[in-house]
């Protein structure tokens, strides 16, 4: 793995033009383009359009869980390629986020996979106790994470903090399964919106054709 990975970060180098002469002078620091506003999205590059700048891919476990995040055709794509799926946080694509107390916020995306699989989407403390400030939840299960289809479909939901976290951590899990998901405008806004209420669907038939984009 060590050898794969090796040949991996020279090659991610070599043609983003930033190999180094190993016979030339010292090598200077590459400056990185700086992010577009995102407007009242307090995601930076929430839509993927410059990539995955901004993002950090992790990988947790003993063993430790492998995947990786790839940017193809405007949309992020996430695959798991060794997992645990009793911990899918042990493969996480995040980003730091600034939240304010006593706020009602908006978490939305749009996401898609080839076969049914679970995926998540969070805002959380990070670092011990891991506090969840907000996620995307099954309208149709108290208990039971978003289960993405074929079809791209928009995810959301409401919630409201009662402290602040500058450094908040929002996260896709995507240990969940080894079916690529793919990923595409993640979204935290301020909302007057009511906060989600998980399982407010419990009963009901999920559509079949056309999904609920909340």
């Amino acid at each position: 793995h060590a050898f794969n990975s090796s040949l991996a970060l020279l090659y991610g180098l070599v043609v983003t033009g930033t190999m180094w002469d190993p016979n030339g002078a010292a090598p200077t620091r590459v400056t990185e383009p700086v992010l577009q506003p995102q407007g009242a999205n307090l995601v930076a590059n929430g839509d993927f359009d410059e990539g995955v700048q901004g993002w950090t891919t992790e990988v947790f476990g003993t063993p430790p869980s492998e995947g990786y995040a790839m940017h193809l055709g405007g949309e992020l794509h996430l695959r798991a390629q060794v997992n645990n799926p009793e911990e899918p946080y042990d493969l996480k694509f995040s980003q730091s986020v600034n939240l304010q107390a006593n706020q009602t916020y908006l978490l939305s995306m749009r996401a898609r996979s080839a076969e049914p699989r679970t995926v998540r989407l969070l805002v959380a403390l990070n670092a011990a106790p891991y506090t969840t400030y907000g996620q995307i939840l099954n309208r149709y299960s108290e208990t039971d994470p978003i289960t993405l289809t074929p079809d791209m479909v928009t995810y959301e939901t409401v919630f409201r903090t009662t402290v602040a976290d500058p450094i908040a951590q929002l996260a896709v899990q995507f240990g969940d399964s080894l079916a690529e998901v793919v990923i595409d405008d993640i979204s935290l806004t301020t909302t007057d919106r009511a906060v989600t209420v998980p399982g407010e669907l419990a009963g009901q038939a999920p559509p079949t054709t056309t999904p609920d984009p909340t």
